[in-house]
């Protein structure tokens, strides 16, 4: 009896853990900007690059850090790192190479 409360326990608190890691917005992923064109960003991306244009808040400046889920298609809210602040973007692509990311930018 002990043991399975012990057990139970243990999950518990690895599925809680799994949890709140999963959805830690700490945890998004940190982007790099690199480049701008008329309010459409380029950021690097582990497996490519990704392209966004600006829709208010604060405008980010090239060589800015940046958080936030980059993986998906539509509207996101964006954290800028290097100035503290907010910003709303849309996702227009993502895993882009670099030549596909400035046809994007430049479309």
């Amino acid at each position: 009896m002990f043991r399975r409360s012990v057990v139970a326990i243990a999950v518990w608190v690895v599925l809680v853990g799994v949890i709140f890691l999963w959805s830690n917005p700490c945890s998004a992923a940190k982007r790099h900007i690199l480049k701008e064109h008329d309010d459409k960003y380029i950021a690097e991306f582990p497996s490519g690059f990704v392209v966004f244009e600006w829709y208010g808040g604060s405008t980010p400046d090239v060589d800015d850090d940046v958080v936030g889920d980059f993986e998906l298609y539509g509207f996101k809210d964006v954290y800028n790192v290097s100035q503290d602040s907010e910003f709303r973007v849309y996702i227009e692509d993502y895993w882009l190479d670099w030549e596909d990311a400035l046809e994007l930018m430049y479309d």
